[in-house]
């Protein structure tokens, strides 16, 4: 709600009336009316209403006021006046121009409008009297609020001329005279304001900047800087907004509910829009509704807008990895082809969908692209040479052989053994063999997940003696056969005399020497042959029989 004002007759009472000073000139014919420089809608081009607080007076000072008449204009925002009808006003008057010194303060609670124009008196009310000699002593100001809005800027009440014309008019308006008239003439070009520079009209300069930025005009725009409240709703049909801007929010600290539905806002968080629906904030989220190019749509997918419409057809492109193909994408074998995987020659390629990994072959490091063979005799950690031995480097590998007199595979290395049949052989002392119950199974040992066993006849001798360097077996000279040997049982099996070596060699000595022997028949004849194995086949007349045999290193 805006302000303006209309100059009416000011003073209730013609000889008495509440302004600073008395005229210079005496009451008498008044010269022709000049112009005002200035009319009262001239004020500001940008001022959609103002107050206007205009009084006159032709009596001396030194007589007291009764009433002083206001009248003025109230318009909305938009420049209409307001809807007609009764309205609160508060009408104050201050002895100096800082608003301190209050002289006069009164309130109408209901003061009639229609067409926007409204008048009140100040001092009808004997309770609230008006002391006219103070308003002629001090330099008044006067302010006025309207519905309990905040008080308009302070305007000085001035001297005007014919204020005491425009009164006599106003009580003569059926008079016949031309003298009559001719002041009635005078005192409605005073309540037009004609001649008034309107020097007591609050301007655009007088206004608080958020309230001067509230007048706007229709014609020639204007800048609201503060902040703009709209109780009544704002409606912008067929209106252009430029260069509008969404208000930030901080939808963390701002309950969405039915006060807030409808809301609309930026969180500064996530550079998101946000709106109320009244229960929780929505995320706003955009579209683009424009087809895109097939071959950027992946394969044998419908082609569609950013909003969902369909464009027609099926994308084209396919994942890296893949070949596209009538029924979609299909996986390339990149290990199929070592020019589309890379891998090293000396790494395993392993294909998987899409994709493929190189990863290189053991005794070799690198990414799989490129391998570099491992020395593992350069680090005892990447070997398991015996310390006996000694570690030879091969590509992707290496070799241990055991250093003499050590013998071994190089990755066990003994001083005292043989490697035979695919493994260490250690050398046996007398304490090493088993015992299975029988003079055929007195002294058995395992080879290769075998029992084998070495005996003699029932009832005949048979010893086993350790010596320094091996040992010693020595057999009944009065028994023919003397050496039983068998894979864990009680028969009459001899030993062959052509395969003493591979016995040696399993009892872990590398030689054997016969101290004695003699000729005899052999039943079945048993051996172990150069696998390690047990053997047997029929006997026969004429062979050599030892009776004390030596195994040694």
């Amino acid at each position: 709600m805006r302000l303006s004002c209309l100059l009416r007759r000011p003073l209730r009472h013609p000889l008495r009336h509440p302004l600073r000073r008395p005229l210079r000139r005496p009451l008498g014919p008044s010269r022709p009316p000049q112009r005002a420089q200035r009319r009262l809608g001239d004020v500001a081009p940008r001022v959609v209403a103002a107050a206007c607080l205009i009084a006159a007076s032709v009596a001396p000072w030194s007589v007291l006021a009764e009433t002083f008449a206001i009248r003025g204009l109230l318009r909305t925002p938009g420049g209409a006046p307001v809807a007609d009808g009764k309205y609160g006003m508060e009408v104050v008057v201050y002895g100096d121009e800082a608003g301190q010194q209050l002289l006069h303060k009164e309130t109408f609670a209901a003061v009639t409008v229609a067409g926007g124009l409204f008048e009140v008196l100040l001092g009808a009310d004997p309770l609230v009297p008006l002391d006219g000699k103070a308003f002629g002593q001090l330099a008044a100001t006067i302010g006025i609020a309207v519905a309990g809005e905040p008080q308009l800027p302070l305007a000085p009440i001035r001297s005007v001329p014919r204020a005491a014309a425009a009164l006599w008019a106003a009580e003569a308006e059926n008079a016949q005279s031309a003298l009559s008239a001719n002041v009635a003439a005078q005192a409605q070009s005073a309540a037009t304001a004609d001649e008034l520079a309107c020097t007591g009209c609050v301007g655009l300069q007088h206004l608080a900047p958020d309230v001067a930025n509230g007048f706007l005009s229709k014609s020639v725009g204007g800048t609201v800087d503060a902040k703009v409240t709209l109780a009544g709703g704002l409606d912008l049909a067929g209106t252009l907004l430029e260069n509008a801007r969404i208000a930030s929010i901080d939808k963390d600290n701002i309950a969405c509910n039915a006060a807030q539905k409808g809301r609309v806002g930026l969180f500064d968080a996530d550079q998101a829009i946000y709106y109320c629906d009244g229960a929780d904030w929505r995320r706003l989220l955009g579209c683009t509704n424009v087809c895109p190019d097939p071959s950027v749509v992946a394969s044998a997918q419908p082609v569609q807008t950013g909003c969902g419409a369909d464009c027609g057809g099926v994308g084209q492109a396919c994942s890296p990895g893949f070949d596209c193909t009538p029924g979609g994408c299909e996986d390339i074998d990149e290990c199929a082809d070592p020019q589309l995987s890379g891998c090293s020659a000396d790494a395993v390629c392993s294909n998987s969908p899409g994709s493929f990994a190189c990863a290189c072959k053991p005794g070799f490091e690198g990414d799989g692209k490129v391998c570099a063979d491992i020395n593992e005799c350069a680090d005892p950690a990447k070997n398991d040479c015996d310390p006996n031995a000694t570690c030879a480097n091969t590509v992707g590998s290496f070799t241990c052989t055991c250093n003499a007199p050590f013998v071994g595979d190089g990755k066990t290395c003994n001083d005292n053994g043989v490697q035979a049949f695919g493994e260490w052989r250690p050398a046996m002392k007398c304490a090493d063999f088993v015992n299975n119950g029988n003079n055929y199974q007195q002294y058995c040992f395992t080879l290769k997940n075998q029992t084998l066993c070495i005996g003699q006849t029932s009832g005949a001798n048979i010893t086993c003696q350790d010596t320094a360097s091996g040992i010693r077996f020595t057999f009944d000279w009065g028994k023919t056969w003397p050496m039983r040997f068998n894979n864990n049982k009680a028969d009459c099996i001899n030993y062959h005399g052509s395969h003493l070596d591979n016995l040696a060699k399993a009892l872990g000595y590398a030689n054997f020497t016969i101290n004695q022997q003699k000729s005899g028949n052999s039943c079945t004849r048993s051996w172990i042959n150069d696998a390690g194995d047990y053997q047997e086949t029929a006997g026969n007349s004429g062979q050599s029989l030892p009776y004390d045999i030596d195994f040694h290193p």
